[in-house]
């Protein structure tokens, strides 16, 4: 089996694969950060769905929208984190775990995934991106083990301030996987050439 992770300075909306996947919190993610520009490229209908209280971000719910192509994926998958006071760490492993199994399930294998960062949690977000990588790609794992041709793509949307920080990231995948499958792992400037290949 094959994984490819990236960590890419890219928006969510601007990068081609089958799926993106949105973390969001409740009431902010239309209005602050990258998600906000998703919203616009999909002409408001996110907005609208959370003002008709069709989509709420209540911790758990998750919501599968067509792109009907507006964005370069073909699926739009939202999970709600609730309102984000809820500093429960083990939780996230869990629900990330838990839309892995979805969109093998959808026979989903390349996607996009946007993790935001809760106010004054910067020095354990890459920790927590970490955890993410390993809870979403676990279910793929454990599914295709003995499936050496399959390949399993996904690319986080990261804020560009990340992009150093996340070279301990890089080398611990790398020493945590690489020995068992045939991994990449790369980190893409949005405007400069790849690094760590």
């Amino acid at each position: 089996m094959r994984l490819d992770f990236r960590f890419s300075e890219r928006p969510l909306e601007n990068l081609w694969c089958e799926a993106v996947v949105a973390f969001v919190f409740r009431k902010v993610f239309l209005t602050r950060g990258m998600l906000s520009e998703l919203d616009a490229k999909m002409g408001g209908f996110l907005g609208r769905l959370e003002k008709a209280g069709f989509w709420t971000a209540a911790r758990g719910e998750r919501l599968l929208v067509a792109s009907e192509g507006r964005i370069k994926a073909e699926k739009l998958l939202l999970c709600g984190m609730g309102d984000g006071s809820d500093r429960e760490a083990s939780v996230l492993p869990e629900e990330t775990a838990g839309v892995g199994r979805v969109l093998l399930a959808m026979q989903v294998s390349d996607f996009a995934v946007h993790l935001p960062m809760r106010e004054g949690e910067e020095t354990d977000y890459p920790a927590r991106l970490e955890a993410t990588v390993e809870s979403l790609a676990a279910p793929y794992m454990e599914a295709w083990s003995d499936f050496p041709g399959r390949e399993l793509k996904v690319v986080f949307s990261i804020e560009r301030f990340f992009s150093d920080a996340l070279h301990p990231v890089a080398d611990r995948l790398r020493g945590r996987f690489g020995s068992d499958y045939d991994l990449s792992v790369v980190i893409e400037r949005e405007r400069s050439r790849a690094v760590g290949a």
